[in-house]
Formats: C-alpha cells, structure tokens, sequence
C-alpha cells in the first residue's frame, strides 16, 4: 500500500507542481498587508474554488487508479489469507471512496510537530562522582595480568575484562597532582573481606572489599573508588599494579582503572 501511494505522490509532484506556483504567485502579487476587504475575499475564494475545479482534473484519474490498484491488493491479501491486512486496505478503500465523492482530490497529510522529549525525573537519583576530562584509563586487556592458577581468564568483547589477582600496566604516565582511583569492576559474591592494593608513583593505597560490595554477577559492572593519592611530581614511565590478596581465590574482574581528577565544586 504504501508503495501505492509513493506512487500518487509522484503523479501529483509532476502533473500539480506548476499550477501550485503560478497560483502562489498570483496570490503574492496581491497588494497590501493589511486584512482583506469583503470584495478581496470573495476574489480570493474565487480563485480557490477555480484551482480546486482544475486540481480535480488531475486528481481524479489518479484516486481511480490508486483505487484500483487498492482492490488488487486487497484481493492478493484475501486469497493468502491475510484477514487483518485486508482490513487495513479495506479502510484506506473506504477513504479514497469518500475523497471521490466529495473533494475529488487528494488529501496530502500534513506533519505533526513533534513534542520534545520528556524530561526524565531525576528526584532521588544521585549522580555520579564529576571527573576531570583528562582522565586517565587503563584497559584491563593491556595489562600483564596473573591469577595463582597461572593463567588469566578474559571474557570476551564487548566486555573485554580479566579476573584479577595481580595486574601490571607498564609505562604510565601521570601528571603531578591529586587523583582518585578507580576501578570498573565486577564481584559475583565476596565470603570474607578482602583487600585491593594499589602501587603507583611511589604512592600505595588499599580498599577492602566487604561481602555488601558485591555487584551480583561477574557481568555487572560497576565502578568502585579505590582511593587518593597524590603526586608531588610528574610520574614518568611507572607501572601501576593492581593485586587482591588471597591470589589462589581470585573474584575481581576489571575492565579498567581510571585515573582522574575531580572536577573543582562551583563556587556559590
């Protein structure tokens, strides 16, 4: 059906496009801005009425062919039985029928403006911890990563994370300053305590994982602070290591450690 009706839209762009300029034009040859006089109203609904009667003469042996092309259809989709698409070409039957009867033209739809989207509420929604834009991430996949078992495991893309019990990223590069660190990870269930550490820079900061810091499987990813630290000079092709204790259990798995600054609170 719609097929169909790309096809009328084309016959009428052809046959109606310089009859709706000419008409246009005459319209704004018209003098004066202000409201029309009883006598330029009746002209003007003359030359409506004279456009209407030659728009019909092209408009209806297209809404007779568009009908039977309709009919058609609606056969081809009864024989598959196809009941309810028939009822739609049925309905759009029914419409041409009645524009036949009364304008004899075609209607052309006119768009709806579109409402813009909603906004979410975001009552109640804490937002995340602002960052710097420089922020620095380091992809679990290009650490040297070992587990006590002497292997890592990978999960594969779009995950791409390790299960850690020790990760070591090479040639890291960090601007003097203050940082958090963070870790994107995920913990499917956490029996006892257990303690991240992390070393760079000469600085080492540890946080322990408690049995209430679990994400609820090894695919739910979340991001966890780790900690602070502080550089007092530029960090210069260091490595950054990563270690949970209790290697021979491992039960992190990470698919980054990002490296930022917290954005400056806005000054009230």
């Amino acid at each position: 059906m719609m097929s169909c009706m790309h096809s009328i839209l084309r016959r009428l762009n052809r046959t109606i496009g310089a009859g709706s300029v000419l008409f246009a034009c005459h319209l704004a040859a018209q003098p004066g801005d202000s409201a029309p006089t009883k006598t330029e109203t009746s002209r003007l609904q003359l030359m409506e009425n004279t456009y209407q009667t030659n728009l019909r003469k092209f408009h209806t042996p297209i809404l007779a062919d568009y009908l039977r092309d309709l009919e058609r259809l609606k056969q081809t989709l009864l024989a598959k039985d196809r009941t309810e698409d028939a009822k739609k070409v049925d309905e759009e039957i029914l419409k041409v029928k009645k524009q036949g009867s009364t304008t004899g033209t075609f209607d052309f739809p006119v768009p709806k403006k579109e409402s813009p989207p909603a906004t979410p509420d975001l009552a109640g929604v804490k937002p995340p911890r602002r960052m710097a834009a420089n922020a620095i991430t380091l992809q679990a996949t290009d650490a040297t990563v070992s587990t006590a078992r002497g292997t890592a495991i990978t999960k594969d893309a779009p995950i791409k994370a390790v299960l850690i019990g020790e990760a070591i990223w090479k040639n890291v590069n960090i601007p003097a300053g203050t940082y958090d660190i963070l870790a994107v990870r995920a913990t499917a269930d956490i029996d006892t305590p257990r303690t991240v550490t992390v070393s760079v820079g000469g600085q080492t900061i540890t946080r322990t994982l408690k049995p209430n810091d679990t994400t609820g499987s090894e695919d739910a990813f979340r991001i966890l602070r780790l900690g602070n630290v502080t550089f007092e000079k530029d960090v210069a092709s260091d490595t950054l290591k990563l270690s949970v204790d209790q290697p021979d259990k491992p039960i992190l798995w990470v698919r980054s450690v990002i490296i930022g600054q917290p954005k400056p609170k806005p000054a009230p």
